[in-house]
């Protein structure tokens, strides 16, 4: 669940691609929360996780979490200063998960994360392949984002290679983190698709996280306490904008599970909140080792849950079924 993630940028593109729409947007188009859940969720299995719809459980309604004041450089001494060391991770190195991804009931994609120690070039390695079944007309196609991302031994962010593929179209993504003269990193971005290429830069620390930042924090420090905070900015998934991530633990509950039976879990809110205004709200659910088992995104009613491999594949390539993703406004030239 390296993403919850897993909801915002690779939404929008997500979707846009899916509709067969061109960049080129209508004044009255809205980026729905629906939709910057939807990315969230991609990569994040990050992410959200309730089986409301396959198991006809329901929960109650989850309060929502405090709006916090971004990170800028206006933030007292002591933060910034934080933010230049790297994250200092304890955790093994090396696992692997898989999620599968339901909406309405039913499987509709999957995610699977690595991560790989290589200790010749001392950095760590992490892989995240999201795949989803979506309808496109008539037709029934895949579309997928496979992202490459590495760090230092000390959890510094290196950089990331990504692909996303709506059917016949691919849009590659890379990012790589260099240093200005001032002596200041910087993260290069570059989009290219077809022919197209364009590129740009962010400001960027060394206390940053990167693209698995959620399941890397909760399973280094698990979140357990009712009342809880932990807030830090991360690299976003799919659409690459550093961000102001803020985990909200709410304690124990118990929630259904992909086996019908339920489990009691810890919950936390996960709330991301964007450079350009604007935040996400999705709900995670670990068990007291900080291991996402559980995610769900509201905007979309997408329920993740942790499983594995052969479950994971089979259950939506299962189904003759494909996801419709609700999209508000109007988009010119479909």
């Amino acid at each position: 669940m390296a993403f919850v993630p897993v909801v915002l940028g690779f939404a929008e593109r997500f979707v846009r691609a899916s509709l067969g729409v061109r960049d080129r947007i209508g004044s009255s188009w809205e980026i729905p929360t629906r939709l910057i859940a939807m990315r969230h969720a991609f990569l994040l299995r990050f992410i959200l996780g309730s089986t409301l719809f396959a198991l006809g459980c329901d929960l109650p309604p989850r309060p929502i979490l405090t709006p916090t004041k971004p990170v800028s450089a206006t933030s007292d001494d002591d933060l910034l200063s934080e933010l230049d060391k790297p994250p200092s991770l304890r955790i093994d190195p090396n696992w692997e998960t898989w999620d599968v991804y339901y909406v309405g009931g039913k499987p509709v994609g999957y995610n699977h994360v690595t991560s790989t120690l290589y200790d010749v070039d001392a950095r760590v390695e992490h892989t995240v392949d999201n795949v989803l079944f979506v309808s496109q007309g008539h037709s029934r196609i895949i579309q997928r984002l496979q992202q490459t991302s590495n760090e230092g031994l000390d959890g510094r962010f290196l950089g990331f290679d990504a692909s996303l593929q709506v059917g016949p179209v691919v849009t590659d993504f890379r990012g790589e983190i260099t240093e200005r003269p001032n002596g200041q990193p910087e993260l290069t971005l570059t989009t290219q698709r077809g022919m197209e290429r364009k590129s740009k830069r962010l400001d960027w620390r060394n206390g940053y996280r990167g693209l698995v930042a959620i399941e890397q924090t909760l399973r280094d420090e698990p979140m357990t306490k009712r009342g809880e905070i932990r807030q830090f900015p991360m690299l976003f998934p799919g659409h690459y904008v550093v961000v102001n991530a803020k985990l909200t633990c709410s304690g124990p509950t118990v929630v259904p599970m992909l086996s019908g039976q339920t489990e009691e879990l810890i919950e936390i809110g996960y709330q991301i909140e964007f450079p350009e205004g604007g935040v996400v709200q999705s709900t995670i659910w670990t068990e007291e080792n900080g291991r996402i088992v559980r995610t769900f995104a509201p905007a979309i009613n997408l329920v993740s849950y942790r499983t594995n491999s052969k479950v994971a594949k089979m259950l939506p390539q299962s189904v003759d079924h494909s996801v419709v993703l609700p999209v508000n406004g109007t988009i010119e030239e479909p």
